[in-house]
């Protein structure tokens, strides 16, 4: 098994066929994740009707984005839309969900 932190101690160095099968699985793998995490975003904040286009305000948005889904997420919630609708009842459980109540 090659370990891919240290592919110079298997002398893959110089072997353009690993560096591109290591480029295409990282490729792979980051760009299912990122293409679910933009589809819960734009399901549940209907991201892509946003009309923020200038400065910085895109980019905030979609952090806050990213903290309203991850946070349920590291918490065991599978269902993202139904965390953020039980954490809107109380205003309370976002708090305690960080750590900040």
């Amino acid at each position: 098994m090659v370990r891919l932190c240290a592919p110079w101690r298997a002398g893959l160095v110089h072997d353009s066929r690993f560096w591109l099968s290591f480029c295409e699985a990282a490729a792979e793998n980051w760009g299912l994740q990122v293409e679910a995490l933009h589809h819960v975003r734009d399901t549940t904040f209907t991201e892509d009707a946003s009309q923020l286009r200038t400065g910085n305000a895109p980019r905030v948005m979609v952090t806050c984005r990213n903290l309203a889904i991850g946070a349920p997420r590291l918490a065991g919630s599978t269902n993202i839309a139904a965390a953020l609708r039980h954490n809107a009842r109380d205003a309370n459980r976002p708090l305690t969900l960080l750590g900040l109540a």
